[in-house]
């Protein structure tokens, strides 16, 4: 069993805050850890969840961070998120967009002069 899926099985102390960061993609069914992130808590609840890119999800386009075997999720719309948060018996209170994700992030990386030094071994 996966460690992301044991979380959905663990119960959470009471606390005064849960913080769940980049967590929920990585769990078969989000909505059941984010309600007992919301049980435990006794005032806030933080999460962080990757925002998928809507215009490269509809041309099929997967995004770099996309291909780690451990999500379960590509990412959420903000449209999903604030569902899983419903169904979880939250409500979100603030909310802010850090940006969009751009794949464009990891190719121009893998081609800098840094990428090239670190892998002299690579052709390029």
């Amino acid at each position: 069993m996966q460690r992301h899926e044991e979380l959905v099985k663990t119960d959470f102390p009471a606390t005064d805050t849960v913080v769940m960061y980049d967590l929920l993609e990585h769990v078969d069914d989000p909505v059941i850890l984010l309600s007992k992130a919301f049980k435990a808590a006794r005032h806030n609840v933080l999460v962080n969840v990757p925002l998928r890119n809507e215009d490269m999800w509809k041309h099929g386009a997967v995004e770099f961070h996309q291909i780690d075997r451990t999500h379960k999720h590509s990412g959420f719309s903000k449209e999903e998120f604030l569902r899983i948060v419903e169904q979880s018996s939250g409500q979100v209170k603030d909310c802010l967009e850090t940006g969009k994700a751009d794949a464009t992030i990891g190719v121009n990386l893998w081609e800098s002069r840094l990428a090239k030094k670190l892998f002299r071994s690579k052709e390029f």
